[in-house]
C-alpha cells in the first residue's frame, strides 16, 4: 500500500461499521479509526438486501450465517416479488435470485420463448416456474439446501440474500468484528475539517481533540460531511429516471409468523409509487415510496394506511391496529456525486449516492463500493481514484437503467404518476451499456445469445415485453431452417412441464420457512 498508515472513517451505522470490517480485514496493518456522533441518528430503512450481500459476509468477512444471522435478526430472501407493476391486478411475477436451470435445454431461455410462441396461453409466471427451481419453495412459503439435489441446480450458499435489522447490523458488526480485530471507536461530532492542496488534513471535533489521517472514508449520509461539503464535487441527479423521492415506513409486529414470515420481498405498485413487505425475525418492516410531485406526504400516508388494511399483504390488520401504528418518513433524491472519491477522501453509501430501495440494492452499493475501495487503496494514485469513480458511476446509471424499467414497462394509467411515467420517452436520454443491451435482446435477439441471462429477463417476461412473437420465429426458422421449431417446442415443454412437477412434489416435503429458521438459527425461540 502506498503511503497509508491511518484511514479514519466518520460515521457509524451499515455504512461506517462494514467499512471498518472491510478495511480492518483487508488491511490489518493499518490504524482504522471510526468516528461516531452519538445525536445523529442512523437510517434503519434498509432491510431487503441483494444475494451479493450474503456473499460479501460469508466470503469477504469470513462470517458464517450461524454467527451472522441471529445477531441482526436476519431471514433468508430468496426472491422480490413485484405485484401491479404491470397493471392493476396483474398477479405479479417474481425475480428470483440465482441462475436458471439450463439442463436439457439446449436453446437455453429460448426454449421457453418456443413454447410460449406455440402454446400462447403460458402464463407470464410461468418463465420463472419453469427456470428457478426455487419457485415451488418460496411461493410456498417453504425453504430448503438442497442438499439430496431435488431443486436442480438451486446453490443454497450463493443464491440467497437476506431480510435484516440495519440499526442492530452496525452494531453487531462493531461488537463482533471491528474491535475485537483492533477497530479504534471514537463518540464525537465533527464540529471543523481542516483541509489542504492535498485534500482533508485534520477533524476537529466535539470532544476538544482533532484526528488526522492519511484518507479518510465519509459514511456520514445524505449529509455528506466530507465529500460534499469539502471536497465538493458535482451531483448527478437521477431524479428523472428514478422520481421517487420520499418514503413512509412503519414495523408491524407478526400476528401468525408461520404465514407472515416469507422469504422474499414484496413490492406493491400503488398509485404514486410502490409499498414494501420486508419480513425481519421479529416484525416485518413496511413502507411507501413515493414522488412528492403527485401527492402530498398527507395523502400518500393516507394511501399507505388504506394499503396496509387490504388483502395486498399477507398480513391483516384492523384499523385500530393501523391507527397506532408509528409512522416515521425518509426523504431522498436518486442520483450521485461525479466523483465518489476526490483526493484523500472516499464517500460510502448514502455520501455518495442513492437510488432508491426497489431492488433493496442499498448495501450492495456499499459493499460492492468497499472492494472497490480495497483495490484503489492499494496503490493510491490518480489512476486508481480515476478507476473507481468511473467504476461507481457506471454502477450508479447501470442500477438506475435496471430499476427504471420496472416503471417503463408499465400499461398503467390509472393515476396522474403512472401515465406520467407510462408516457415519458427512455431513448435518447437513457443510453448506457445496460440499457442499450436490453434493448437490442428485446427487438432482435439471436440463436448465438440462448444461454445468456442478465437483469432482464424476470422483468421483462414478467411485464409481457420481451415474449417472442411469430416475427422472431420466423427469423431463428430461417438462420436453422434445418430444424423444425414446432417439434422442438413441443419436446421442451414436456421437459419444463416434468421438471415443474418434480419441484412441486419436492417443495411439499420441505420446511416452512419459519419451523427453518427456527430450527436452525434460533434455538427453537
Amino acid at each position: 500500500m502506498s503511503n497509508l498508515n491511518k484511514i479514519v472513517i466518520v460515521g457509524g451505522g451499515s455504512s461506517g461499521w462494514l467499512s471498518a470490517a472491510t478495511l480492518i480485514k483487508y488491511f490489518p496493518e493499518i490504524d482504522i479509526t471510526l468516528v461516531e456522533s452519538k445525536t445523529i441518528p442512523t437510517i434503519g430503512v434498509g432491510e431487503s438486501t441483494t444475494a451479493m450481500m450474503k456473499h460479501f459476509i460469508n466470503a469477504n468477512l469470513g462470517i458464517s450465517d450461524e454467527d451472522f444471522i441471529p445477531g441482526v435478526d436476519a431471514i433468508y430472501k430468496m426472491s422480490v416479488k413485484f405485484t401491479d407493476f404491470y397493471y392493476e391486478g396483474d398477479g405479479g411475477f417474481h425475480y428470483p435470485f440465482g441462475w436458471p436451470d439450463f439442463t436439457n435445454l439446449d436453446f437455453g431461455l429460448q426454449s421457453w420463448d418456443l413454447v410460449k410462441a406455440y402454446h400462447p396461453e403460458t402464463t407470464r409466471q410461468d418463465f420463472t416456474k419453469s427456470f428457478f427451481s426455487s419457485y415451488e419453495l418460496f411461493e410456498n412459503n417453504k425453504i430448503d439446501d438442497n442438499l439430496s439435489g431435488n431443486f436442480g441446480n438451486y446453490n443454497y450458499k450463493i443464491d440467497r440474500g437476506y431480510h435484516l435489522d440495519a440499526n442492530k447490523l452496525g452494531t453487531w458488526l462493531k461488537d463482533n468484528y471491528c474491535l475485537p480485530r483492533g477497530v479504534n471507536h471514537v463518540y464525537a461530532d465533527v464540529v471543523d475539517v481542516i483541509s489542504n492542496e492535498d485534500g482533508i488534513v485534520e477533524l476537529k471535533l466535539s470532544n476538544d481533540t482533532a484526528i488526522g489521517a492519511d484518507f479518510f472514508v465519509d459514511c456520514s449520509g445524505f449529509k455528506s460531511i466530507l465529500l460534499s461539503k469539502i471536497m465538493k464535487p458535482n451531483f448527478i441527479d437521477l431524479s428523472h429516471e428514478l422520481p421517487n423521492n420520499r418514503a413512509w415506513a412503519t414495523p408491524i409486529q407478526y400476528k401468525q409468523k408461520e404465514k407472515e414470515m416469507v422469504p422474499y420481498t414484496t413490492c406493491t405498485a400503488l398509485k404514486n409509487g410502490w409499498a414494501w413487505y420486508t419480513p425481519i425475525w421479529s416484525r416485518i418492516g413496511n413502507g411507501y415510496a413515493y414522488c412528492d410531485k403527485f401527492t402530498t406526504p398527507e395523502e400518500a400516508l393516507i394511501e399507505f394506511k388504506q394499503y396496509l388494511l387490504s388483502d395486498k399483504t399477507p398480513i391483516n390488520l384492523t384499523q385500530e391496529e393501523v391507527d397506532s401504528l408509528p409512522f416515521f418518513e425518509v426523504k431522498m433524491n436518486a442520483g450521485h456525486y461525479e466523483e465518489n472519491m476526490v483526493k484523500n477522501v472516499a464517500a460510502i453509501g448514502l455520501s455518495g449516492g442513492f437510488l432508491e430501495p426497489l431492488e433493496g440494492t442499498g448495501l450492495y452499493f456499499v459493499t460492492d463500493a468497499l472492494l472497490a475501495l480495497v483495490k484503489a487503496l492499494k496503490r493510491n494514485n490518480q489512476f486508481s481514484r480515476d478507476a473507481f469513480n468511473g467504476y461507481m458511476s457506471d454502477l450508479y446509471n447501470n442500477w438506475a437503467a435496471v430499476l427504471s424499467m420496472f416503471y417503463a414497462q408499465t400499461d398503467r394509467e390509472d393515476s396522474p404518476y403512472w401515465k406520467t411515467i407510462k408516457n415519458k420517452k427512455f431513448f435518447p436520454n437513457k443510453n448506457n451499456e445496460i440499457f442499450n443491451r436490453y434493448i437490442k435482446r428485446a427487438m432482435y435477439d439471436f440463436p448465438s445469445e440462448r444461454n445468456q441471462y442478465d437483469n432482464w429477463p424476470a422483468t421483462v417476461y414478467g411485464t409481457d415485453f420481451f415474449t417472442r412473437d411469430s416475427s422472431t420465429i420466423d427469423r431463428w426458422q430461417l438462420w436453422d431452417s434445418h430444424l423444425d421449431y414446432k417439434v422442438i417446442s413441443e419436446n421442451y415443454k414436456k421437459i419444463l412441464d416434468q421438471r415443474k412437477n418434480n419441484w412441486k412434489q419436492a417443495a411439499k416435503s420441505a420446511s416452512n420457512n419459519y419451523e427453518y429458521l427456527k430450527n436452525k438459527f434460533y434455538n427453537n425461540s
